[in-house]
């Protein structure tokens, strides 16, 4: 009997604890919530703000990586002139989808070969 008692209060023990846990993390859930949704309102409440030029962009992220101003200022004069590249011309004369349709079928066939000569597959 005496057994028998300790083992419903470990027991009921265990479920006053659990439904504790549960109502803290609820608790915390719920607050969670509330402070997600006033961020949001009082972002939508701002508006959208001020739009930055794509180099103010750049120049802030250099000033985040690297304090120095120096070598922020430096990197911002860098600029690509001229991106022109005659092999990309290759990739325009790959011909029709039809042409490119019998080559991959000729790939697959090339490589598909060694398996259809076999007379008895091998399973290991």
């Amino acid at each position: 009997m005496a057994t028998e008692n300790s083992l419903k209060f470990q027991r009921d023990t265990a479920i006053r604890n659990s439904e504790q846990a549960l109502a803290n993390a609820r608790a915390e859930w719920e607050a969670a919530l509330e402070m997600a949704q006033e961020k949001r309102k009082a972002r939508e409440s701002s508006g959208p703000g001020k739009l930055e030029a794509p180099e103010d962009t750049l120049r802030n992220a250099l000033k985040d990586i690297n304090p120095s101003a120096a070598l922020a200022e430096q990197a911002s004069r860098i600029s690509a002139i001229g991106t022109f590249n005659a092999e990309n011309l290759l990739g325009l004369q790959a011909g029709s989808a039809v042409e490119r349709m019998a080559a991959g079928i000729d790939k697959i066939e090339k490589n598909t070969r060694p398996l259809r000569d076999l007379e008895e597959p091998e399973f290991g």
